[in-house]
């Protein structure tokens, strides 16, 4: 199942997408307010360029194509 984004008002989750679900259908809901999320991201980014600073783009670009190329492998068998 996708990630929805939703709007909490009047103790009421309000999904701001169109959800693919049967009437009645029980889900799980986890909580992440955006903006925490938002600043978690940031941090681990910031972490990234930090430790990628010593790579050429052109390297760091072949290596996450190879390994996409890898996790599709794996996963078709």
């Amino acid at each position: 199942m996708p990630t929805v984004q939703a709007i909490y008002e009047h103790g009421v989750f309000t999904p701001l997408s169109k959800v693919e679900l049967n009437e009645s259908a029980r889900v799980a809901i986890r909580i992440v307010p955006l903006d925490d999320w938002q600043e978690r991201f940031n941090r681990l980014l910031s972490k990234v360029r930090r430790h990628s600073s010593a790579f050429a783009t052109e390297e760091i670009e072949a290596d996450i194509r190879d390994a996409v190329r890898e996790a599709k492998a794996a996963r078709h068998g």
